[in-house]
């Protein structure tokens, strides 16, 4: 078996259509410690977990993140896996909980130095330009996307 990655680009996804848009790339479908463990030491560079948050009411969401994050916590530190970065992936029409997601991240498993919020799927065609959503530059209640 190939040793795994000295780093991990975990990524915590809020719906099941993320991961369907990269490739070579492992997706866990539990956040068991033990799944978490087999995934981190996987030899793919990036590894997506599905929160499926998105489907989920505000304090669900919460509760799912926060043991989302323990057990991670715990995996990361079964493998003394040191250098690893997260990704709070949700949705760029911005229909996930944020700043709810950010925030409980934050607080599990940071402080972070920086949060990102791009609104946009480029592959897709669809932006966020001062809190309008397009697709492929035309208003998205415009387009057939609506």
């Amino acid at each position: 078996m190939t040793p795994a990655p000295t780093s991990k680009l975990i990524v915590i996804d809020d719906d099941p259509t993320g991961s369907q848009t990269v490739h070579s790339c492992l997706l866990l479908l539990s956040w068991r410690v033990e799944t978490l463990v087999a995934g981190l030491q996987h030899p793919a560079n990036v590894v997506f977990i599905l929160a499926n948050t998105r489907a989920l009411p505000r304090r669900a969401a919460e509760v799912r993140l926060r043991a989302i994050c323990r057990n991670l916590r715990l995996a990361l530190k079964r493998l003394n896996l040191e250098h690893w970065q997260l990704v709070s992936r949700g949705d760029s029409t911005l229909r996930s909980h944020f700043p709810l997601e950010a925030q409980v991240l934050s607080q599990e498993l940071g402080p972070f130095a920086v949060v990102f919020l791009l609104p946009a799927f480029l592959p897709g065609g669809r932006t966020t330009v001062g809190g309008h959503h397009f697709l492929h530059g035309q208003p998205v209640h415009l387009s057939s996307y609506a």
